[in-house]
């Protein structure tokens, strides 16, 4: 026995389903034998899947696959209206490039960058549109997706309208807490430090004045100390020779503010796979079932 899944049967009141799954000996799936009972298939060569009930896949010589069409089924008329995707890699067998065309034409072009760790820091989608001469063609301007990580785990998504970060329970890759913030909201929250309000309107024509480094780290701990509103007796002293005082200083400092955000736990099971997405106010705004498969 390899303790591999061979069918799952469903049972309820007036429901009795079984679905049966057949394997080669490495434990790739071949085709169904109920549903495709001339099959004479038993393995796939090279361990390469060429075809399932949606699409026909080619691969290279290293096993990457480069190009994947949608399937015709037997007896239905060929309109050459099928999508045909295809998948081009570096020397380090990474996708950086990805289109899918349909009548010779294409739908979509991606591209993707990567860090010197292999993982995924960018990409690029362009998207087939129509232009203000009614042609359609691949948009001038990319949809771009920025990627930051802790580790292996994928902590931030950053597109041109959203960032999206995420909480791991420590230690593992199951996630806890999703944060999702808008880019104006970002923007609303950004705000200039006093040691860089002063020097950037400090002087009296107008233009910026620099401060040496030991008197920014001075006023960065001074604002620190005015926002807990525990201000030392140091610094009171040091603000009394230069003439000024806690109030004034106070003045200056601009408000934090504190962008709006979506924050969603997450519910998963045994295995860290997400089932749910529960918002603060515990209504349930994602789900999800997965089959035997995962």
């Amino acid at each position: 026995a390899t303790g591999r899944l061979e069918s799952v049967r469903t049972l309820a009141p007036g429901l009795d389903i079984r679905i049966p799954y057949a394997t080669d000996p490495a434990g790739n799936r071949l085709p169904d034998p109920e549903l495709h009972p001339d099959s004479t298939l038993t393995a796939w060569p090279d361990n390469r899947i060429a075809e399932d009930a949606h699409y026909v896949y080619h691969y290279d010589e290293y096993g990457r696959l480069t190009e994947k069409t949608d399937r015709i089924p037997t007896g239905v008329i060929r309109t050459d209206d099928e999508r045909t995707h295809h998948y081009h890699y570096d020397s380090q067998h990474r996708l950086v490039f990805h289109t899918r065309i349909q009548h010779g034409e294409p739908l979509v072009e991606s591209r993707y960058l990567y860090d010197p760790l292999g993982r995924r820091m960018a990409k690029r989608v362009w998207r087939r549109e129509r232009d203000l001469t009614g042609w359609m063609s691949l948009s001038r301007k990319p949809e771009e997706t920025w990627y930051g990580w802790d580790g292996d785990r994928l902590t931030t998504v950053q597109t041109d309208t959203t960032r999206i970060q995420t909480v791991y329970q420590p230690g593992s890759f199951a996630p806890l807490i999703r944060i999702e913030t808008d880019n104006g909201e970002r923007e609303k929250a950004q705000c200039r430090s006093l040691a860089e309000k002063i020097q950037q309107e400090g002087s009296e024509d107008g233009h910026g004045v620099v401060f040496p480094a030991e008197l920014v780290g001075l006023l960065d701990r001074l604002e620190g100390e005015i926002r807990a509103n525990c201000v030392s007796s140091e610094s009171r002293q040091w603000l009394a020779q230069c003439g000024l005082t806690v109030e004034r200083l106070a003045a200056q400092i601009e408000p934090v503010y504190l962008p709006e955000r979506k924050i969603h736990l997450y519910h998963c099971d045994h295995r860290g796979l997400p089932l749910a997405l529960i918002s603060e106010d515990g209504n349930t705004a994602w789900s999800a079932e997965y089959d035997e498969w995962g």
